[in-house]
């Protein structure tokens, strides 16, 4: 699958960790990937825990959309 950062998502990726970074590319293999879970009633509709972090996305054909990347206490405000 190709991963695709809104701008929003891209400048927040640059303020990440090379570790943390790193994990969010594991993405590639989704559903198959840990740490991600369908949200109920949210859109975006998927996350993915990353440490502190929670990577907000979608899903449309063959292509990944991350829309944030934010701490967790902010995220689903």
């Amino acid at each position: 699958m190709k991963i695709v950062f809104e701008e929003k998502a891209l400048k927040q990726l640059n303020k990440l960790t090379k570790k943390d970074g790193k994990k969010i590319k594991t993405l590639k293999d989704f559903p198959n990937t840990l740490n991600t879970k369908k949200l109920k009633n949210y859109y975006p509709p998927y996350k993915l825990r990353v440490g502190i972090y929670r990577v907000l996305f979608d899903v449309d054909d063959k292509t990944i959309i991350i829309f944030e990347i934010l701490k967790r206490k902010d995220a689903y405000k």
